[in-house]
C-alpha cells in the first residue's frame, strides 16, 4: 500500500482579527478552537509514495 503525506498551510481569515479588535478575544478563542478562523486550499493534491510534501 502506497502512503502519501503532506503539510498543508492554513491562512487566517479576516474575521479573526475583527474578533480580536471588537470582541475582546472571546470570539477569537472560540473561532480558533473550532477551526473556523482558518481557511485551507480548496484542492489538495497528495502524490502517493512521496513524503515531506509542502502544499501552500
Amino acid at each position: 500500500m502506497d502512503v502519501g503525506a503532506a503539510n498543508v498551510v492554513s491562512r487566517t481569515k479576516a474575521n479573526m482579527f475583527g474578533n480580536i479588535i471588537f470582541g475582546g478575544g472571546v470570539g477569537a478563542i472560540i473561532d480558533h478552537n473550532n477551526g473556523s478562523a482558518y481557511e485551507y486550499p480548496a484542492l489538495i493534491k497528495i502524490f502517493m509514495g512521496k513524503t515531506n510534501q509542502k502544499i501552500e
